[in-house]
């Protein structure tokens, strides 16, 4: 009898455990009320990255840190193989890829990543959509989640708080085949 009692009680303990514990939903994606995050001059975050298209596709941790006119983006594969490191000043852009001397370069910043990469990727609006803004002076449109500009729809999935701002958990970008998905682990913002 006793036994049977002990089975019972730690079967009992076992369902309970399994049970699920309601979680707080995170507060949607909403383009008012963010115009402040502009005046933002300095943000760090590190997160993971998926780029793919029709014929290929890449992985790898990103630490993006942007610093008054200055970006610099760290990209690695796993153990930090394949370290690229892009730094990005107004009119030119040094790509570090590890193998050779680093090569600096001036033109259109996002071609030159995306012919590096392999994959198209917007980098110059990229840095205002991580943190969810639109890119200034270009047109876009909004729908529940996120917007359409530049050709490319830019979804928010999930936000975080990070201090008094709501700032991006996990985004989706698309543009005709070309995919990119974001994961941000942890932010460091500040004026």
């Amino acid at each position: 009898m006793l036994l049977r009692l002990q089975v019972l009680l730690l079967l009992s303990l076992l369902i309970i455990s399994c049970a699920e514990v309601p979680v707080k939903p995170m507060a949607g994606f909403k383009l008012e009320g963010r115009d402040y995050l502009y005046e933002r001059s300095r943000w760090v975050f590190w997160g993971r990255l998926a780029l793919s298209d029709e014929g290929r596709s890449m992985s790898a941790s990103i630490k993006w840190v942007h610093k008054d006119k200055r970006d610099d983006i760290e990209l690695s594969g796993p153990f930090g193989q394949g370290r690229t490191i892009i730094t990005i000043t107004d009119g030119s852009i040094v790509i570090d890829d590890g193998d050779n001397k680093p090569v600096q370069y001036s033109g259109a910043v996002d071609e030159l990543v995306s012919r590096h990469l392999g994959i198209k990727i917007p980098v110059m609006a990229l840095k205002f959509w991580v943190i969810g803004l639109l890119e200034p002076d270009v047109k876009y449109i909004s729908f529940d989640g996120g917007f359409l500009q530049a050709g490319w729809r830019v979804r928010y999935q999930q936000m975080q708080q990070e201090g008094q701002d709501l700032l991006p958990k996990k985004m989706r970008l698309e543009q005709d085949k070309v995919r990119l998905k974001l994961i941000v682990n942890r932010w460091n913002i500040s004026s």
